[in-house]
């Protein structure tokens, strides 16, 4: 349960990322991301306000903010967004002992993207000691599914390996 991660967003060529303390798995993290995403798409098919929210988001430097922006099951993406303000931490490395996932929802190109740097087979893009996949948006379930449909969102076959050019992206790498 202690296991650390990042979570965030990507819009306009911008990576968001934010500090995760726990539970930083697929069954944790990663279903609450994706809970908190099929949410606003619900509400906001176009996610909308999400991205002029991300739009507005602002970089400080408080100590413990992401302390602030979560709740019981971890870190809140809707919070970030409606407190305006994120501390930023680096996407994952190889050197990296203390995050070993990461998940950013990526309102570029409609798409969920999960790293680890865990040894698993996910059948991603291997970078700097991490794997990187995806899940496109639009093989999300629809309505209110289960936590274990939403578990195996992050087993092969459904994670699509992300290119290269993607994760450079993702880091700002040219």
């Amino acid at each position: 349960m202690g296991t650390k991660g990042v979570a965030g967003f990507r819009w306009r060529g911008r990576t968001i990322t934010v500090y995760n303390c726990f539970d930083s798995y697929p069954s944790g993290l990663g279903v609450a991301v994706l809970l908190q995403l099929l949410w606003e798409m619900m509400r906001d098919p176009d996610l909308t306000r999400w991205k002029e929210q991300i739009d507005r988001l602002e970089k400080v430097e408080i100590p413990d903010l992401w302390q602030l922006q979560r709740n019981h099951n971890g870190l809140q993406l809707p919070r970030v967004l409606d407190m305006g303000m994120y501390c930023h931490e680096e996407p994952l490395t190889a050197c990296d002992l203390f995050r070993h996932y990461g998940y950013w929802i990526d309102l570029d190109k409609n798409r969920l993207i999960f790293a680890t740097m865990r040894e698993n087979d996910t059948g991603g893009t291997e970078y700097d000691g991490g794997t990187y996949s995806y899940i496109p948006f639009d093989t999300l379930p629809k309505g209110e599914p289960k936590k274990t449909d939403l578990e195996r969102l992050f087993e092969q076959p459904n994670l699509k390996p992300m290119p290269r050019s993607d994760i450079l992206e993702l880091y700002g790498v040219d």
